[in-house]
């Protein structure tokens, strides 16, 4: 059983301030401009651990803007990395390896989780541990125990997600209808009974995170053990073949990167809000929800048609349902469970949803646009496939086809005669589908909201 945070260890954590990591992003447009992230002479750009490790040492001295500029840099990095490792675990889910794609899903939460705690000033780094506070000044998070990334990654988000700012930070970057989640829940009551969300969401999302680090057994078993000793039950084809389709719906590119997600995130987080104010459940008291429902969109200034749809939405009249990626992500079974790969899969995805929006903020308000990262997503789309050199993408939306194409290839996929529907028949008859549902780097692309500024 692993130790909680110590009190020493909350103190300083507590100081971290965002702002002076959105600074230093800002800082980094003249390194931009020449095609790297931070400077060429940047004493953490490579072997930063190292470094650090010496620099917070006896006699050591850390070089603070470099430090600050590489945290600032690691938060679109985090998240980008995280959709690759997602990318690995989908393709793992539909070649029948759940255990290979539990654990790249929990890779990518971890680094959905570094992405998130870097924009709030927190850098994780091996056993050693940093924040930024609202000076820019460096401060070491003292530890006896040399906690390493797993165990502190969690804890820091554990903590983080206690405090107002978490769900400060959901209210900004959630954006159903092109509006701020916090918008919809000052038009459902002007106090502040979101707050308790933080905790909640992030608590859920990141269980994996909790697990790992509260039994270590459990993590090494998914990482370290065969994994056929225990044989579990493989899921159905349908079952495979639809989980993957609902990933991608749920992240489609429409009014923004994430509409048909916030939608529903939106819903639960009213029906949240309805419950904290009036001690009632909506299903329970559904006239009285409506009625607040009613008045809530009468306050967003929509028109008719819109006011009319999303009071059916939001009153379950309308896609009744949570999608199956909240489900799932609300899950906590064992890894005996033939599901439980696709619950991390969902927690990773929400996780990353947010660390997406942390990003397009970070690059909104810095006034950056995709030209000033072309050095980097022109490789990163060729690398990981995305496009030939001669049809190089500027409108990440364009990628979305692709999937669309792919979804409809898939459903209408029938084995020939004789043939089963399984995963050697899957693989050897639809390559060119598969590939493109493999290929969750195109959701971090169009996750960054840079659609008309090329």
């Amino acid at each position: 059983m692993s130790i909680p945070l110590e009190q020493n260890e909350k103190t300083v954590l507590a100081r971290a301030s965002g702002k002076t990591v959105l600074d230093a992003f800002k800082r980094l447009e003249p390194h931009l401009n020449r095609n790297r992230w931070v400077g060429s002479r940047n004493r953490y750009r490579k072997n930063c651990v190292d470094f650090l490790k010496n620099d917070l040492g006896p006699g050591g001295t850390v070089v603070e803007n470099d430090l600050a500029q590489y945290l600032a840099a690691s938060v679109p990095l985090h998240c980008a990395d995280g959709w690759s490792f997602l990318s690995r675990a989908v393709q793992c889910h539909v070649t029948g390896d759940a255990d290979a794609s539990r654990h790249m899903g929990y890779y990518a939460e971890l680094r959905a989780a570094m992405s998130i705690l870097a924009a709030e000033g927190k850098g994780i780094f091996n056993n050693r541990h940093i924040i930024f506070d609202q000076n820019q000044v460096c401060n070491h998070v003292p530890s006896r125990l040399r906690r390493g990334t797993h165990d502190m990654t969690w804890l820091a988000l554990d903590d983080w997600a206690g405090s107002p700012s978490s769900s400060e930070l959901l209210g900004d970057v959630i954006q159903p209808n092109g509006k701020p989640l916090k918008e919809w829940l000052q038009a459902f009551s002007s106090g502040n009974q979101y707050w308790s969300f933080g905790r909640e969401w992030f608590t859920e999302w990141g269980l994996d995170l909790q697990t790992m680090f509260k039994d270590r057994d459990a993590r090494n078993e998914a990482s370290y053990r065969p994994t056929r000793i225990n044989s579990v039950a493989p899921l159905s084809f349908r079952e495979t073949r639809d989980s993957v389709f609902n990933l991608w719906r749920f992240c489609e590119p429409v009014l923004s990167p994430f509409e048909k997600l916030d939608r529903h995130l939106l819903r639960l987080g009213l029906e949240k809000a309805f419950w904290s104010t009036e001690k009632k459940l909506p299903r329970r008291y559904p006239a009285v929800f409506r009625e607040r429902m009613n008045q809530v969109v009468k306050n967003m200034s929509l028109n008719n048609f819109e006011k009319q749809w999303w009071n059916r939405f939001l009153t379950r009249r309308l896609s009744p349902d949570d999608p199956a990626i909240i489900r799932d992500a609300k899950q906590n079974r064992p890894m005996t469970d033939p599901h439980h790969h696709l619950h991390v899969i969902a927690r990773a995805t929400l996780l990353l949803r947010i660390a997406s929006g942390v990003t397009a903020k970070f690059l909104s308000e810095s006034r950056y646009n995709s030209a000033h990262f072309e050095f980097w997503w022109k490789r990163f789309g060729l690398d990981r496939g995305l496009w030939l050199p001669s049809d190089l993408q500027s409108d990440f939306r364009n990628l979305w086809p692709d999937v669309e194409e792919a979804i409809n290839e898939l459903q209408r996929w029938q084995p020939k005669q004789g043939q089963k529907r399984t995963y050697a028949y899957l693989r050897k008859e639809n390559p060119g589908p598969i590939s493109v549902l493999c290929s969750c780097e195109r959701i971090a692309l169009w996750g960054l909201g840079l659609w008309d500024s090329h």
